[in-house]
């Protein structure tokens, strides 16, 4: 299991929100995606992914993310980190739009 850290400098909120629309992950989501968090911090899109691994994180990231976002008027590239995981814990209640 792998911790995928972004930090993709100038993303609005508008143009998340509209490439989460494109690519569609809520409600057609990757089977190996399992957790995604999301915020604005200091004029960037911050972002923690849980993936199964990193090679399915990568093949998503190609064939659904970047083609979805590639009109959006969004100058930079995504700082991305990949981390193994350690230890996970999910909470059994659903999290979504806290």
């Amino acid at each position: 299991m792998v911790v995928i850290e972004f930090r993709w400098e100038g993303v609005t909120p508008e143009q998340y929100d509209t490439a989460k629309a494109r690519v569609d992950w809520e409600t057609n989501p990757n089977p190996h995606g399992l957790i995604h968090i999301a915020w604005f911090e200091d004029g960037a899109l911050r972002c923690y992914d849980v993936w199964d691994d990193a090679q399915a994180f990568q093949e998503f990231a190609e064939t659904r993310l970047m083609p979805n976002v590639a009109d959006l008027g969004i100058q930079t590239q995504p700082e991305v980190k990949v981390h193994s995981a350690h230890d996970t814990f999910v909470l059994e209640r659903a999290l979504v739009n806290a």
